[in-house]
């Protein structure tokens, strides 16, 4: 038993150099889907085991988050197909653990938990689990799933991108096998059902960018940001003169898709003294709305038309704001009735588990639609040149990719 060490924790950077000196880089891409990063599970358990040796000897099981907490409540030690995509110990294409990594690594395959199906009932709330939670005895618990989870929950259909806008932003397209690009922009998993997987890529400083310069930007008080609620975004945008076109990077925490450079920094494009604090906010709606369609444009490359855009997290709270994506990306948006739609698609695979449903793809109707919003045309006929300008102001990261 240890710590959790967060999704966020990076401290494993040795360790992943390490894994590359055995498995290149477009191999372990090629096996598991994923990039190789500090973040995955691989190099995480080989920093375990080289600097608390005691701790790995004596682990008997390696579980992720949820399921710690699922083994909790009725004992089971599975893991769902979905989470166990993204440890870097997954093969994409046999849907189960990579013996082929964990032998070049080293590392106990037998400390792994069973993968199952993220909707199959795999036990029930205990006695004890029950007493400590107030839930009732055997209630049936299915596996579940990580966030991820959000791409089903949003109702999303074929040909339909899931778009998670919150802190940051994670994009989900539905394809028929596993799909990879040639630079490894995109990463690949498996889906909700057997025959599906999901090409999905991710801005790192999305909502996070936004909250940013609300707090640094704010007059008063009164004015002070409330962290993903943006509702009263309509009077800023509305507000923004706009005298000239004003571009923004939303690199402040590094990027992931399509630059994949940690070292990446934000900058505002052609700021001059006419531009008010209004503009600047707006460039930075702006900004982000760009990241998210190149990644768009990327997706489509690999996995084909995208016809509808379906929104979920604490940005949908600005209508106003998804306008200004619906321009910038001049696609149909669909904001969903129920915006936390990573909770509602966990309750999808519980639907489904429990035989509410007799699919996934039949528990998808329990999300509604609260909006549709459309492009405006000469709103967005604007932005295709500032759309070319946020391209074209990263040559070197862009460079990069192309080396």
């Amino acid at each position: 038993m240890g710590r959790c060490q967060i999704w966020t924790d990076s401290r494993a950077q040795t360790e992943t150099r390490e894994i590359n000196e055995k498995i290149p880089e477009h191999l372990f891409y090629r096996i598991t889907g994923y990039r190789l990063s500090p973040y995955l599970t691989a190099p995480r358990l080989i920093w375990i085991k080289k600097r608390q040796s005691q701790r790995y000897r004596k682990t008997k099981h390696v579980l992720l988050p949820k399921d710690y907490i699922r083994s909790r409540l009725t004992g089971d030690m599975s893991t769902d197909w979905t989470d166990a995509s993204g440890t870097g110990l997954f093969d994409l294409r046999k849907k189960n653990w990579s013996n082929e990594i964990f032998r070049v690594l080293n590392l106990g395959l037998e400390k792994m938990p069973t993968i199952k199906a993220p909707h199959e009932i795999v036990g029930e709330i205990t006695d004890s689990a029950a007493k400590t939670t107030g839930l009732k005895k055997g209630i049936p618990v299915v596996t579940g799933s990580g966030d991820d989870v959000v791409q089903l929950g949003t109702g999303v259909k074929d040909h339909e991108m899931a778009v998670n806008l919150g802190t940051s932003c994670s994009t989900f397209l539905t394809v028929p096998e596993p799909t990879y690009d040639a630079k490894a922009r995109l990463e690949c998993f498996v889906g909700f059902s057997r025959k599906r997987w999901l090409l999905s890529g991710t801005t790192a400083s999305a909502g996070s960018s936004v909250d940013w310069i609300l707090e640094n930007t704010s007059s008063s008080k009164l004015e002070k940001h409330v962290e993903n609620n943006y509702s009263h975004l309509k009077s800023v945008i509305g507000n923004s003169t706009m005298l000239s076109e004003l571009v923004f990077l939303p690199y402040l925490n590094g990027e992931r898709t399509p630059i994949w450079d940690s070292r990446a920094t934000g900058a505002f494009l052609g700021l001059t003294l006419r531009h008010t604090r209004n503009d600047l906010i707006r460039a930075v709606l702006e900004g982000v709305c760009f990241s998210v369609r190149s990644i768009l444009e990327l997706t489509e490359k690999l996995g084909g038309k995208v016809s509808l855009l379906r929104i979920a997290g604490g940005a949908t709270s600005s209508l106003a704001w998804m306008q200004l994506l619906a321009n910038a990306t001049n696609r149909h948006i669909m904001i969903p009735r129920e915006s936390e739609a990573t909770l509602l698609g966990g309750a999808m695979l519980a639907a489904v588990g429990s035989r509410l449903f007799r699919s996934v793809d039949q528990a998808v109707e329990l999300q509604g639609v609260r909006k549709h919003l459309y492009p405006d045309v000469a709103s967005a006929r604007r932005y295709e040149k500032m759309y070319e300008a946020f391209v074209n102001a990263s040559p070197f990261y862009l460079r990069r990719q192309d080396e």
